[in-house]
């Protein structure tokens, strides 16, 4: 999970330092805000999953949004990387 975070995160940082323009500090700031939210979605999900169905319902919800963060790797590097 923090491995798909990290990337996911460093994807974000790059687009916005790229195309952030006179709105960089304000879109950091959002990014930073994004991911606080999500700490507490993925609690709010883990503990749901392991309520559900104990700790391979944990293991599943934690490993959906690694499977979507891999899978959108390719689409988000592309679009970082075509941007310059």
């Amino acid at each position: 999970m923090g491995f798909s975070h990290a990337i996911v995160a460093a994807q974000v940082t790059a687009a916005i330092a790229q195309r952030g323009g006179d709105d960089t500090v304000t879109a950091f700031g959002l990014n930073a805000a994004g991911m606080s939210a999500g700490v507490f979605v993925g609690a709010l999900l883990g503990g749901a999953g392991l309520a559900v169905a104990g700790p391979a319902g944990l293991a599943v919800v934690l490993a959906l949004p690694v499977a979507v963060a891999g899978a959108l790797v390719p689409w988000a590097t592309r679009q970082v990387v075509g941007a310059e």
